[in-house]
């Protein structure tokens, strides 16, 4: 679905504008499509302010890890990381300010937990890869004027839902499981109903030993930097997954039970 261009470049902060015009510049002169996604549409149709806005999510059809070096050469904001294998590059600046650039493409897995294999595709395509209907919007910014929003993730914010893309998303990547009550809490929001049978479905699957020590501890390290982390340890406890991290040693026994 494509509808007309909304502009939310106005509700970011000087510095991320400033950033997103030399984006839109060099993806210009690369010649490729370039997209504003994720994170970054979600917080602005939630009416976040700038300053509660810290990360500029761009996805371009081409090469992330060149579009993120020439974004650096023009705006001077350092490049942190690279990772050729999923086609994503991180920029982040000394105050703060992260930008994440990755290649449009698809994803597919394996197995239960396994990392995906990843293939280039469209705008479109690569909204259908990621985690929940809220996350899986875009604006175009290079040409501008489409808004794409397939899986209605505006619905879902207006209805104040988290909602997983489809059956076997748990599956796929379990640390959705720590991804959707962080958002949930974060938000104010409510796992839907489907969401909610699939989220304890897996659990009970015991899904979460698919995934590694080291991707499971990375999701609790966000939780820790969450303004709302006791509500979102509680909730994880409720919801039978914290009692999941401490069988399988991913936090110690003496803080599961704090």
């Amino acid at each position: 679905m494509v509808q007309k261009h909304l502009n939310l470049k106005k509700s970011l902060s000087p510095a991320m504008r400033a950033c997103l015009d030399k984006a839109e510049v060099v993806a210009n002169w690369l010649g490729v499509n370039l997209y504003l996604v994720g994170g970054t549409v979600r917080d602005v149709k939630l009416g976040r302010s700038a300053d509660q806005i810290k990360d500029l999510d761009l996805a371009v059809e081409g090469d992330a890890m060149a579009f993120a070096r020439a974004i650096s050469k023009d705006t001077g904001i350092p490049v942190k990381s690279t990772h050729p294998l999923f086609g994503t590059a991180v920029l982040e600046d000394p105050k703060g300010m992260r930008v994440d650039v990755a290649t449009v493409r698809t994803e597919s897995y394996d197995k239960p937990g396994a990392l995906p294999r990843v293939s280039f595709g469209c705008m479109e395509s690569d909204l259908y890869r990621r985690d929940f209907t809220i996350n899986a919007m875009a604006v175009g910014l290079s040409p501008a004027g489409q808004w794409f929003d397939p899986l209605n993730g505006a619905g879902d914010l207006r209805q104040g839902l988290i909602r997983v893309l489809h059956e076997k998303s748990f599956e796929d990547d379990a640390t959705r499981l720590l991804r959707a009550v962080r958002y949930e809490q974060r938000l104010g929001f409510s796992l839907e109903p489907r969401t909610l049978a699939l989220f304890h479905k897996a659990v009970r699957g015991g899904l979460l030993k698919t995934i590694s020590k080291f991707r499971l501890q990375n999701e609790l390290r966000l939780i820790k930097g969450e303004a709302k982390e006791k509500s979102i340890v509680k909730r994880l406890r409720e919801l039978g997954v914290w009692g999941n991290l401490v069988d399988l040693k991913v936090i110690e026994t003496e803080e599961g039970r704090h």
